[in-house]
C-alpha cells in the first residue's frame, strides 16, 4: 500500500492516540491534584505551598493539555483575505457557493457583499454531518481593546447557538445577518430569541443583534455534507475554508473607531489557526497594499507560526483576469501604448502584487525575494468571475482539455518569441504574448528562472480559459494537495507532535518532582551538628575570637596578583570561592578549639570533601552561609568586581566570619522546627513536603506512571509516523 493511501489512516490513528491520551491526562491530573490538594488540607503551612508551588504547575500542565484538545478540534484553516473591491467574496461564491445545494429562493453561501454590508467577523465553513447543526457564535472577550471609545454594548453570553431558520418565520430576517456589520434601517430592529438551545433572528428577543455583530469574533457555519458537490465537497473534506473580514477597513459609522480595532483583533485571534493563507488580489495599482499596522498584527504572527518559512503556506489568486487577456489583444493589435514597455501586464504584476509582498519584513525573514529562488514565490491563479468576458478567448478551447493545450504552448517555449504566436488562435496568442511578457520585461533574469515563471503561466491560464475550469480546478486541486501532503499538512501534524512532546516533558517532570527523596538523613545530620555544638559552646573558652585563616589569607593574596601586571600570576575566583575559605578556615579553627589545640589543617577525620564523608557541621556551615540573605547582597553588589579587588574580598571576609558566628550560635540552640527550616531554606530540602508527598507518590501517582507512558509513547509514535508519510508524499509545485 503506497504512503498516498496510508496517510489518511495514519492520520486517524494519531488523533485516536492523541484523543486517548488527552483523556487520560485529563483525569489523571485532576485526581492527583484532588488528592494533593485533600492531604494539604489538615496542615496549615502546607496549604499555603500547595496554592503557591504546586496548584500553578497543575494549571499550567492542564493548560497545556487543554491546548491540545482544541488543537484536536480544529481543522486545517484555508484563510481568504483581500481588500475591498478586489473580488473575494465573489471568489467564495463562485468557488464554494456553486458546490452547495440550496432551498429554491435561499441563497447557497449568503457571505456580506456590496457596498452596504461588510464583514464583521471570521466566516468558518466547515463539514458537517448534522443538517440540523447551528452556526457557532464566538465573542470577543468582554476584556479586549478595552482603550478603544466609543464602544458598542456587548452581550453577557460568550457563545451563541444560532438556528439558520427564521424564529418569526420571516424569511428576510436571515441569521446570516450576524455576519456583517450592522446596516442602516436594516438591522437595527432585529433580535435574538432563545428557544431551547438555540437562539433564532426575529422581530422580537432578549439579544440585540447589532450588539451581537459588533462583538462577534468568530462564526462557524456547518455544511452539511450530503449538500456539498464540486470544488466545496474536495475541499472541505480536507479543511475549513475561513472567510476574513477586511484587516483594515474604512472608517466610518458610529462606531467607526471600534470597527477598526475589532477586524485587527479579530485576525490576530485567528492566527494560531491559519495554516494556508489565500490572497484575493487584482493587478491595479495599490491592489495589495497593506498598511503597516496590518503587516504588523496579521502577517507578523502568521509569519512566526510558519516558523519563518512561509513556503509552500501563500497562494495569490488574480481576479479580473479577462482585463490581462485584454490587454494583452491590445498589444498584440497594436504595440504597447503611452507608457511603453511600463504598462506591460508582467510589469504590473510584479510592481502590483509581487514586489509589495516581497518588501513585507518579520525581523530578518520576508514572505519571499523577487531577485531569489522562484520556487519560493507563490503561485498566482488567474480567475475571472465574468465568464462572457472570456467567450472571445474560449473560441479554441475544448472543454476539459486544458493539460493538451498546456502542453502544446508550452513546447512552444522553445522557439523565438515571436514565432510563438504566430498562427494561434486569439486565446492562445494572448496566452503567448503575456508569457513573452516577461521575458522583455525581465531579460537580465537567468533563463531558467523566466523558463519556470513562464511555465506556470501556461499551466495558469490554460486553466483560466477551460470552460469547465475557469481556474478554479487547479487552484482546488493545489489547495488540496497542500493540505493533505504539502507544508501546511506537515505543520498541522507537526504542531500536534510537537505539544505532545512539551507536554509529555512538563508532565513527567511535575510527577518527578511529586516523588519527592527521603530527606530524613539531613534532618538527623541537623540533629548532630546541634548535639556538636551543644557540647563546644560548653567547652568553648570565654573571649574566643576567630582570625582569618590560611586559605583567607591566600585569596587576598591571589587578589592582589589579579589586579597586577603579570598575567601568568592571575587567577580568576568567585564568591563561592571566598564563601569556601571562609567556612573552611572557620571550621579549622571550630576544630582546634574543640581539640584544645590551633591546627594548620582539620582532623584528618574530617578532610574528605565527598558527600557524606565530610563533616556535618562543615556542610551545615556552607549551606548555611551560601544562602545567608546580608551574603547574597554582597554577591550581588560585588558580582564581576571581587576576582581582582582585595578590598572586596577583605569586605566580605569580614563580613561572613561574622555571619558565621551567629550561624555557629543559631545551629547549637535551635530548636526541631528551627532545623526543619534550615534544611528547607538553606539545603533546599523541604521535609513536611517530604513527608505528605512521599505516601501519595507511591499510592497514587507511581502506580498509573507505566499507562501514562504507554499513552505518550503510542501517540508520538504515531505522530512521527504521519509526518513520515507526509514527507514522502511530497507535493505540487508551481514554478517546475
Amino acid at each position: 500500500m503506497s504512503s498516498s493511501d496510508l496517510s489518511p489512516r495514519i492520520r486517524r490513528d494519531h488523533d485516536k492516540a492523541l484523543e486517548q491520551l488527552v483523556e487520560r491526562l485529563e483525569q489523571r491530573l485532576g485526581q492527583i491534584e484532588a488528592d494533593l490538594e485533600l492531604a494539604c488540607a489538615n496542615r496549615p503551612e502546607m496549604r499555603s505551598v500547595f496554592q503557591e508551588t504546586w496548584k500553578p504547575r497543575f494549571e499550567a500542565a492542564k493548560k497545556r493539555v487543554d491546548k491540545l484538545r482544541r488543537m484536536l478540534g480544529v481543522r486545517q484553516s484555508l484563510f481568504v483575505m483581500g481588500k475591498r473591491g478586489q473580488g473575494k467574496t465573489t471568489l467564495l461564491r463562485a468557488w464554494i457557493g456553486s458546490g452547495i445545494r440550496a432551498q429554491p429562493g435561499h441563497e447557497a453561501l449568503p457571505l456580506p457583499t456590496g457596498v452596504e454590508e461588510t464583514t464583521c467577523c471570521l466566516v468558518r465553513l466547515t463539514e458537517s454531518n448534522n443538517p440540523a447543526d447551528p452556526m457557532q457564535v464566538d465573542l470577543l472577550p468582554a476584556e479586549v481593546l478595552s482603550g478603544v471609545e466609543p464602544r458598542p454594548a456587548r452581550p453577557l453570553l460568550d457563545r451563541i447557538l444560532l438556528s439558520r431558520a427564521a424564529a418569526d418565520g420571516a424569511p428576510d430576517d436571515s441569521p446570516f445577518f450576524v455576519l456583517r456589520y450592522p446596516v442602516k434601517n436594516k438591522d437595527h430592529g432585529l433580535r435574538l430569541h432563545a428557544e431551547g438551545s438555540f437562539y433564532y433572528v426575529g422581530k422580537s428577543g432578549e439579544l440585540a443583534l447589532t450588539s451581537v455583530q459588533y462583538h462577534t469574533r468568530e462564526v462557524t457555519v456547518p455544511l452539511f455534507r450530503g449538500d456539498l458537490q464540486g470544488h466545496a465537497r474536495q475541499l472541505l473534506e480536507v479543511l475549513d475554508i475561513v472567510d476574513a473580514p477586511g484587516a483594515d477597513p474604512a472608517a466610518k459609522g458610529e462606531y467607526a473607531e471600534w470597527v477598526r480595532h475589532k477586524n485587527r483583533e479579530v485576525i490576530r485571534q485567528g492566527m494560531d489557526r491559519l495554516d494556508l493563507l489565500l490572497l484575493v488580489c487584482s493587478a491595479q495599482t495599490a491592489a495589495i497594499n497593506l498598511s503597516a499596522q496590518v503587516q504588523e498584527d496579521v502577517l507578523k504572527p502568521w509569519v512566526e507560526r510558519c516558523k519563518y518559512n512561509p513556503h509552500g503556506r501563500l497562494l495569490l489568486t488574480v481576479t479580473h483576469a479577462a482585463e490581462l487577456l485584454d490587454e494583452a489583444k491590445q498589444v498584440l493589435k497594436n504595440g504597447y501604448s503611452g507608457g511603453g514597455v511600463t504598462n506591460s501586464v508582467a510589469r504590473k504584476l510584479v510592481g502590483n502584487i509581487l514586489e509589495p509582498l516581497a518588501a513585507i519584513r518579520v525581523g530578518d525573514v520576508g514572505l519571499f525575494e523577487i531577485e531569489g529562488e522562484v520556487r519560493n514565490w507563490p503561485p498566482l491563479f488567474f480567475l475571472e468571475h465574468d465568464t462572457d468576458r472570456l467567450k472571445e478567448y474560449r473560441e479554441a478551447v475544448t472543454k476539459g482539455r486544458d493539460a493538451p493545450l498546456r502542453d502544446k504552448l508550452t513546447a512552444l517555449l522553445g522557439k523565438p518569441p515571436r514565432q510563438r504566436i504566430d498562427g494561434l488562435p486569439l486565446g492562445e496568442a494572448c496566452v503567448m504574448q503575456l508569457v513573452n511578457d516577461w521575458g522583455e520585461q525581465f531579460s537580465h533574469w537567468p533563463a531558467e528562472k523566466l523558463r519556470r515563471i513562464q511555465s506556470w503561466l501556461i499551466r495558469s491560464l490554460c486553466s483560466l480559459l477551460d470552460p469547465e475550469d475557469c481556474g478554479l480546478k487547479l487552484l482546488t486541486d493545489f489547495v488540496r494537495n497542500w493540505a493533505e501532503s504539502g507544508p501546511i499538512a506537515e505543520n498541522h501534524a507537526q504542531e500536534r507532535h510537537d505539544a505532545t512532546l512539551a507536554i509529555r516533558e512538563e508532565y513527567d517532570r511535575l510527577l518527578d518532582d511529586l516523588n519527592q527523596p527521603d530527606y530524613k538523613t539531613t534532618l538527623e545530620e541537623l540533629h548532630k551538628v546541634r548535639s556538636f555544638l551543644e557540647e563546644w559552646w560548653r567547652e568553648c573558652p570565654v573571649g574566643l575570637t576567630f582570625e582569618l585563616g590560611d586559605a583567607c589569607r591566600a585569596r587576598l593574596v591571589q587578589a592582589e596578583k589579579n589586579r597586577g601586571p603579570k598575567l601568568d600570576e592571575r587567577r580568576e575566583f568567585t564568591f563561592a570561592d571566598v564563601v569556601e575559605d571562609l567556612v573552611q578556615d572557620f571550621f579549622r579553627q571550630v576544630i582546634s578549639e574543640r581539640s584544645g589545640k590551633r591546627l594548620s589543617s582539620p582532623p584528618r577525620s574530617v578532610q574528605s570533601a565527598r558527600p557524606g564523608s565530610e563533616h556535618p557541621l562543615l556542610r551545615a556551615l556552607r549551606q548555611c552561609l551560601l544562602n545567608d540573605h546580608p551574603m547574597q547582597e554582597l554577591d550581588a553588589k560585588y558580582r564581576g568586581r571581587l576576582s581582582n579587588d582585595p578590598e572586596n574580598v577583605a569586605r566580605l571576609q569580614a563580613v561572613g566570619f561574622e555571619r558565621l558566628v551567629r550561624i555557629l550560635h543559631f545551629l547549637g540552640t535551635a530548636d526541631d522546627e528551627d532545623l526543619r527550616a534550615v534544611a528547607r531554606y538553606c539545603y533546599g530540602q523541604h521535609i513536611e513536603q517530604s513527608e505528605l508527598l512521599r505516601p501519595l507518590y507511591h499510592k497514587v501517582i507511581e502506580p498509573g506512571r507505566k499507562i501514562d507512558g504507554d499513552l505518550f509513547d503510542q501517540a508520538i509514535a504515531k505522530g512521527e509516523l504521519l509526518l513520515s508519510a507526509i514527507r514522502k508524499r511530497g507535493y505540487l509545485q508551481a514554478y517546475e
